[in-house]
């Protein structure tokens, strides 16, 4: 204990060292800063006095010239990376060709191993050559050549036995490696018990320690977890800000616009100066409400009609009485502003139609009363009545002339006025400046003003979100820590590894289970190898049945001596079966392992020349992008040698200053670099004083359970246990306290407090599912484009390499809204113009379906393929397309091809026959090629 005391002390000393220096590099940092900043005020001032003294243009030219240089440095750091990176490729890559040489020894020497083995064989079987001639010599010799047919059943008797001890072998060999892999799984469910033993054994003594460990666990996996998902969301939400926010400028921009457009029809209306000045005193003089243009609202169609009914009482300025009227009057007056015409609504009087002006307006052609044509409150009718009067809005004037010239005042769509005194008005008329506020422009404007509204409620919403997720996100960091901290401090005091039990527990269940499974497939192995020794012990007793059968009919000294010839033969058989397993072994090795190997390394050195050839092409292009610059800084220099002349004294004060700084900057990043090392030397120092604190904590701890114990030896274990029943049943005879009333007031304000959280939550998660749809419905839109363009550029890609001439593309039918539409092919075989698909021939839908079929397998391969007949309609060129095309992508995949295409059928890997037997059952022949 004291030793670790005497190290924390230590850490925690070259921590406050650590702290001392980082404090006094900062310092120095912010007096470097401030100077910085200072020089370049000074700069500034510089930079303005040579902009007073000199040229504009001359001024443009030097922050070109800078420009060139940052441009030539940025270039020569991209450049220094380019190099950095096929330096790094290159020592990759003679990494990868020494494992790659390693590799081919590797394989080399196997297959020297397998050559010298192949020839023992050979050795082998000569000899056997060997024996059975001197057999068949010797059965001539003494005239045993009738025993053929029972030596030929042996012969065959022997091939049995070879196959079922080779059999035998397999098997033995099947059950050594499942064998090894049951010892493997055992180990490891002994060490993950011998752990989980070790937890409960300490949970046994430390019982409260180890519930608040598992307490802080399970609380670390859930803000983990919680964690885990506020990022998710933090990086939606900046998503959804992002689009939300141009939405936001979007609409801000076209309000500004339909605000501008709205200040000059105000400003049009109130063109007179008069009407102007006295617009202008709404806020002074009190009753003033504005022009009949600026009050009322028309659609569109009527506009003119109803501007040219109106006249120049469209300029009438509507206010409150005649007193305000007179105070009007009296300004226009004493400022000498003009005249104005003014319409008080308590004097004023309008018009009312009679019963034959309301009988004509059923007629055709006839639209409404001029008034009922006009939007305004309902205040200023009699204003508008006035100004307005009896007219009635037609369609032309053959309609006027059938209503009835003179009995009606009338105004046309057109602008053509018929007065009651049977005067005629029209023409041809130019937009007038003044006129009424068309109701669809000011619907317009309130749409937009409540769309920006409602996008900047959006984006308030998204913004505080994410700043509660921000806020939560450092919050939980800070907690995760902590909590992290407290473990390992915890799992320390109790010695315990860091792990968790229930994920320790779910590992040895599912090593039981692939134990069970092992052990199932070791009995079946058992089962399969006793069952052919079985077999092996028949062929073998028929074996020796037949040999006692040919020693029954001669000599028994010759039959001694052709068994010894026998048994040799037998025996070189089985040094043969041996050598056999081991060029097994050697073959599996080579072409389970090592090709394995050598292939990836090849994959992978593949990879990395593409990528040097394009850092190379990368470097080249660089190079040539500095020569430029290069070129064009000396021409810019030479121009600016000219300035620097008039103003040599300022700019070399400038440049003084500018290496000044330069050199600052350079401290400060020296300096910022000196305070990085100090901290990351400061942040191991504390992990390593977190250690020793934790081990410190552990050993204490330990040694707590030693000091000031009294010990109760004179009572046992069962006395104790008694006593602490007897204890906790005089707890329960105490009863329970009767709080029923108390929790039925809890419940009941718990209840409360629920709802009202339920009713912020519902009308804040109504808000959330808004811009939720918002952010699916684009997200969605964007995730099938980039599908749809990789899958039309594969397909443009693909059809070329089939047809020669022709092109062809995916064309959406609703560009704008892809979902409400679909997707049409357009193809064009030759000449210039594109067909649609069922314009096609057979073999050019064939060609365009399977340029099609193979674009989605490049964007979304699968692991096989099955094409039935696909070429059907294909002529031979167009074939031997297609079968390239389906050699080079069966490379990544599997494919079966059914076809009776010799084209297809040359380029297959192995080919299948089918064909119907006699008696009606398919019989299959195949070839490997």
């Amino acid at each position: 204990i004291t030793k670790k005391e005497n190290e924390q002390k230590k850490f925690e000393s070259e921590i406050k060292s650590c702290n001392d220096k980082i404090k006094d590099v900062q310092d120095k940092i912010s007096n470097l800063k401030k100077t910085a900043a200072e020089k370049k005020s000074e700069i500034n001032k510089i930079t303005k006095e040579i902009e007073e003294k000199g040229e504009k243009e001359q001024l443009d030219m030097q922050k070109k010239v800078e420009q060139l240089r940052v441009n030539i440095e940025t270039n020569k750091a991209r450049l220094a990376t380019c190099e950095n990176e096929l330096v790094k490729i290159d020592s990759r890559k003679d990494q990868l060709q020494k494992d790659l040489t390693e590799i081919h020894e590797k394989i080399d020497s196997l297959i020297s191993e397998k050559s010298k083995l192949e020839k023992i064989k050979k050795g082998k079987n000569d000899n056997i050559l060997k024996l059975e001639e001197s057999i068949r010599n010797f059965k001539k010799k003494h005239k045993v050549d009738n025993l053929d047919d029972i030596e030929k059943e042996i012969g065959e008797v022997e091939k049995q036995e070879e196959e079922g001890q080779r059999e035998i072998q397999i098997l033995r060999e099947k059950q050594q490696e499942l064998l090894r892999e049951k010892d493997r799984v055992e180990y490891q469910i002994q060490n993950i018990e011998a752990a989980m033993q070790k937890v409960l054994d300490v949970e046994k003594e430390n019982r409260e320690d180890m519930e608040n460990l598992n307490e802080k666990k399970n609380d670390f996996k859930k803000k983990t977890l919680e964690l885990n998902k506020l990022l998710n969301e933090d990086s939606s939400l900046a998503a959804q800000l992002a689009k939300s926010k141009d939405n936001l400028l979007s609409a801000k921009g076209e309000l500004e616009k339909l605000k501008v457009k709205n200040i000059g029809i105000t400003e049009k209306a109130s063109a007179n100066i008069a009407v102007k000045s006295i617009l202008e005193q709404k806020n002074k003089i009190n009753g003033i409400y504005g022009t009949v243009a600026g009050l009322g609202h028309v659609s569109a169609k009527y506009s003119l009609a109803l501007e040219v009914a109106a006249g120049s009482r469209i300029q009438s300025i509507i206010v409150e009485d005649d007193k305000v009227a007179e105070t009007c009057i009296k300004y226009l007056k004493n400022n000498s502003l003009g005249v104005a015409n003014f319409l008080p609504l308590n004097k004023i009087k309008g018009a009312t139609p009679d019963n034959d002006v309301k009988k004509v307006l059923s007629s055709n052609g006839v639209h409404n009363l001029a008034i009922e044509l006009v939007s305004f409150d309902s205040k200023f009718k009699k204003a508008f009545s006035y100004v307005f009067g009896k007219t009635i809005v037609v369609d032309n004037i053959n309609v006027a002339r059938r209503v009835g010239i003179g009995s009606y005042r009338m105004v046309t769509l057109e602008g053509d006025l018929i007065e009651t005194s049977g005067s005629m008005q029209g023409g041809y008329r130019k937009k007038s400046r003044v006129s009424f506020q068309q109701e669809d422009f000011t619907k317009d404007l309130q749409e937009c003003e409540k769309k920006v509204n409602e996008l900047q409620e959006v984006f308030d919403i998204l913004h505080r979100r994410r700043s509660e997720v921000e806020e939560n996100i450092i919050k939980l960091r800070n907690e995760k820590s902590s909590l992290e901290g407290e473990i390992i401090k915890l799992e320390k005091s109790l010695h315990l590894e860091t792990g968790d039990t229930e994920a320790s527990g779910k590992q040895k269940n599912n090593l039981k289970e692939n134990l069970k499974e092992i052990d199932k497939q070791i009995a079946g192995t058992e089962k399969h190898i006793e069952e052919n020794n079985k077999k092996l012990a028949s062929i073998k007793t028929k074996k020796q049945e037949l040999r006692i059968k040919i020693s029954g009919l001669r000599n028994p000294t010759l039959l001694a001596e052709l068994n010894t010839f026998e048994d040799k033969k037998q025996e070189i058989k089985n040094e043969i079966l041996e050598i056999d397993s081991k060029v097994s072994s050697i073959n599996m090795q080579i072409n389970d392992i090592l090709k394995r190997d050598e292939e990836n390394i090849g994959k992978i050195l593949k990879e990395q020349e593409k990528e040097k050839k394009d850092f190379s092409a990368e470097l080249g292009q660089i190079k040539e992008r500095i020569k430029k610059q290069k070129e064009e800084l000396v021409k810019k220099e030479e121009i600016q040698k000219e300035f620097r002349t008039k103003f040599k004294e300022l700019f070399r004060k400038r440049d003084n200053i500018n290496s000044e700084i330069l050199k600052s900057e350079n401290e400060i990043m020296n300096k910022e670099d000196q305070n990085r090392g100090t901290e990351t030397s400061m942040n191991n120092l504390s992990m390593k004083n977190v250690e020793v604190k934790a081990e410190l904590a552990g050993l204490k701890k330990e040694f707590e359970q030693y000091e000031d114990v009294e010990l109760l030896e004179e009572k046992s274990e069962e006395s104790l246990k008694r006593e602490i029943n007897r204890f906790e049943a005089l707890i329960g005879e105490f009863g329970a306290v009767n709080m029923r009333a108390l929790e039925v007031y809890d419940n009941i304000e718990k209840e409360y407090k629920k709802l009202l959280e339920k009713k912020e939550v519902l009308a804040s998660e109504k808000k959330d599912v808004i811009a939720m749809i918002d952010e699916v419905e684009n997200k969605k839109k964007e995730l099938f484009m980039v599908t749809f363009n990789a899958i039309n550029e594969n397909f443009k890609n693909i059809f070329s390499k089939l047809t020669s001439k022709g092109a062809a593309s995916i064309v959406l039918e609703n560009e704008k809204e892809p979902f409400e539409g679909g997707l049409r092919i357009k193809v064009k075989i030759t000449g210039k113009k594109f067909m649609d698909i069922h314009s096609l021939s057979g073999g050019e839908k064939s060609l365009t379906a399977l340029a099609f079929i193979f674009s989605i397998q490049d964007y979304k391969p699968a692991l096989f393929y099955v094409l039935d007949e696909v070429d059907a309609a294909l002529d031979k060129h167009n074939s031997e397309k297609l079968a390239k095309l389906i050699m080079k992508y069966s490379e990544n995949a599997q494919y079966v091809v059914i076809s009776h295409n010799d084209s297809i059928i040359t380029v297959a890997d192995t080919l299948y026959g089918v064909s119907m037997g006699a008696n009606g059952v398919s019989n299959v022949i195949s070839l490997k090629i």
